[in-house]
């Protein structure tokens, strides 16, 4: 019986870092994925619901975005948060991009109003990087 207890004291500790782990509660980061797998994640994420209203359209936005190379794959792992509630926003992400894309991003996002929030960077076996950034714009 007592080991029973001590279990699910355990389990009950257990549960707000499990929560925190969950990545569409805003705290923690997707598992890594190829690029096939991250269409699979985000497929239902873009789908309307009778409101006509996406995931994304419910109050999130994504807060950071990684790539890494890993065994012969590129692999990214995203990390979703709250988007700001009553007010207007906007947000933007890209992903594996070279550095000249990357560069003409933080030109044309920042002349927007946009700001980059989160950014990342992984070399390619042929010894080029590819970058992955957030950017989000509150008025």
């Amino acid at each position: 019986m007592k080991a029973h207890i001590k279990t699910l004291l355990i389990i009950i500790a257990l549960v707000p870092f499990l929560n925190g782990c969950d990545p569409l509660s805003g705290r923690g980061f997707t598992p890594w994925m190829t690029y096939k797998e991250m269409g699979e994640f985000l497929a239902p994420l873009e789908k309307k619901d009778e409101t006509n209203k996406n995931f994304w359209d419910h109050g999130h936005w994504l807060t950071a975005v990684e790539g890494r190379w890993d065994n012969g794959i590129p692999q990214f792992r995203l990390k979703i948060g709250d988007s700001p509630k009553e007010k207007k926003h906007g947000w933007f992400w890209w992903y594996n991009q070279s550095q000249e894309s990357f560069n003409q991003h933080i030109h044309e996002l920042s002349d927007q109003g946009f700001v980059l929030v989160q950014h990342n960077s992984f070399e390619w076996p042929d010894g080029s990087r590819r970058f992955s950034g957030v950017w989000h714009k509150i008025e």
